[in-house]
């Protein structure tokens, strides 16, 4: 009983001293960020007040993410409004608006509102609709690079003056996008048509890069010759066989640091962005978030396929006997559009 008392007390220490640690790593981190923040804060008020309100925005919109308030959140707003960007000021200004009537802040939300309500009639919408809603195609519309869910199809969503990109696509389909501008105080409708199906890829093939020859039970004055060649054979595939078995491994190795710094990014992008609505920083953490996703899945796939590969190669070396014929082995790469891989052939 002594030493259950002794082991929990001694578990009990390690656990609350675990927990200080992870405590106070949070608490620097906090003030860490505030401190960055408070920076930003400073300069893009010095900005301001130099009319640079383009370099100015970027910033209030770090200090917000770093360390968020009320204050940061309505200098944002209003620097937003005055560079055009009306969606992304009018949906900053609704947030500072609730946020003040939670603090009892009873003049800011006021102004707030106010300027949210000014802004409100002079919104550009966009409308996205698909032109076939009964295509049942697993089709993906993409606005500026974020997935547009299909609850917001036919809704006339406030976006931001300017160039947008509508892209879309689906699984054995050709991609389709295109860029449009939106208007102030106008509505903009685009509709996504069915799309093409995707021309199936030609493989190339390579010329092979192991061949295993064999040849059939020879003479006894031949026998020793034979099973040499084989041994000799068996030996180069099977190093083969490592060989593009480690390239595998290497390439699941990368392809998971792909993944991680994609859920890094978009985790980071979360902050940025109000549902489809995000901020200069949002849309490039967001595109970067894709594209290291996309270099994850190329990566995984060839890596996957290049360990299969090398196992096969590897397992089916021939092991050549004086009495039995040998067995035969091509290995052929090839190489297509978003495809690759080893084509085996031969006779055992």
């Amino acid at each position: 009983m002594r030493r259950s008392s002794r082991a929990a007390t001694v578990a009990a220490i390690v656990a609350g001293a675990a927990l200080t640690l992870v405590s106070s790593v949070a608490s620097a981190q906090t003030g860490s960020n505030a401190a960055v923040a408070q920076v930003l804060f400073d300069e893009a008020r010095a900005l301001t007040a130099k009319g640079k309100l383009t370099e100015a925005c970027p910033k209030f919109a770090e200090s917000q993410r770093l360390d968020p308030g009320i204050g940061t959140e309505f200098n944002l707003a209003e620097c937003e409004q005055h560079i055009g960007k009306t969606a992304s000021a009018w949906a900053h200004y609704l947030e500072v608006a609730d946020r003040a009537h939670v603090e009892k802040q009873v003049a800011r939300e006021r102004v707030a509102r106010t300027r949210a309500a000014s802004l409100a009639p002079h919104l550009a919408r966009l409308t996205i609709s698909r032109a076939a809603p009964n295509d049942t195609s697993a089709l993906e519309i993409r606005h500026d690079g974020i997935v547009v869910g299909a609850a917001q199809y036919g809704v006339p969503a406030p976006v931001d003056p300017g160039e947008h990109e509508i892209a879309a696509s689906a699984p054995g389909k050709k991609p389709w996008s295109r860029t449009l501008r939106t208007p102030a105080d106008a509505a903009t409708v685009v509709a996504v048509p069915a799309l093409e199906d995707a021309e199936v890829p030609v493989v190339a093939p390579v010329a092979p890069a192991l061949v295993a020859s064999s040849s059939p039970s020879s003479p006894s004055s031949d026998a020793a010759a034979s099973t040499a060649d084989g041994s000799s054979v068996g030996h180069g595939q099977r190093v083969a066989g490592i060989t593009v078995g480690a390239l595998g491994i290497v390439g699941l190795g990368v392809g998971t640091a792909f993944a991680i710094v994609s859920k890094g990014k978009h985790d980071d992008a979360e902050s940025h962005c109000t549902g489809s609505l995000c901020d200069a920083t949002g849309v490039s953490l967001r595109s970067d978030a894709i594209h290291a996703g996309n270099a994850a899945t190329i990566a995984l796939a060839v890596g996957g396929a290049a360990l299969v590969g090398g196992g096969i190669v590897f397992f089916t070396a021939p092991r050549a006997h004086a009495s039995e014929p040998t067995s035969a082995l091509a290995a052929t790469p090839f190489l297509a559009p978003h495809l690759g891989g080893l084509a085996l052939a031969g006779h055992f």
